[in-house]
């Protein structure tokens, strides 16, 4: 009897106590000084402030990293790609484009990028700490971490400064349909 219950406690703990420190979700590509980054949020710190304010963490990670990780482990992507989508999974991203042609592809590569980021170890160059009104269509940073290639801080800011707004075609206009939309 004592076994059997062991056996369901660790189980249980198994199951139901796993902890994810960051599911990071894919926004767009940005460029930064000419270093060309992607850019995603955690979707398990996105936090509802009031009716339309939204807070989430966004970092950003070299592009040439996400590709060297991609090729050299061309086998386990494939596979967590193909089981994630399998089970009909399609990024935030993909779901926001107006664009709906080859969406199944379009979320292949999408999927292939987030699970790159949140699978294996990559390198953070920056994260920010953004505040979204999603009805006014405003952002403002609220923090900042900065990394050197060894993923060590190097600066930290705060800055919680006025709203700025949005122009169409922008990151931040990426942001707004991407994270306001669930």
């Amino acid at each position: 009897m004592k076994t059997r219950l062991s056996i369901l406690t660790i189980l249980f703990l198994v199951v139901f106590c796993s902890v994810k420190s960051a599911d990071w979700k894919y926004l767009g590509h940005l460029s930064i000084d000419g270093n060309k980054y992607d850019a995603f949020y955690d979707e398990l710190t996105k936090v509802k402030k009031g009716k339309n304010i939204v807070s989430i963490w966004v970092k950003l990670v070299s592009q040439k990293e996400i590709d060297s990780i991609i090729n050299q482990r061309t086998d386990s992507v494939v596979h967590l790609v193909a089981k994630k989508i399998a089970f009909y999974y399609c990024p935030p991203f993909v779901l926001a484009q107006s664009d709906t042609s080859d969406m199944l592809g379009r979320a292949v590569d999408v999927t292939q990028l987030e699970v790159a980021v949140n699978t294996f170890d990559t390198k953070t160059k920056l994260k920010i700490h953004y505040a979204l009104d999603c009805r006014q269509q405003k952002m403002k940073i609220l923090s900042s971490i900065q990394y050197d290639e060894n993923g060590e801080t190097i600066g930290k800011s705060v800055k919680d400064k006025d709203w700025d707004e949005i122009a169409p075609e922008t990151f931040g206009d990426v942001m707004i349909k991407v994270i306001c939309q669930n």
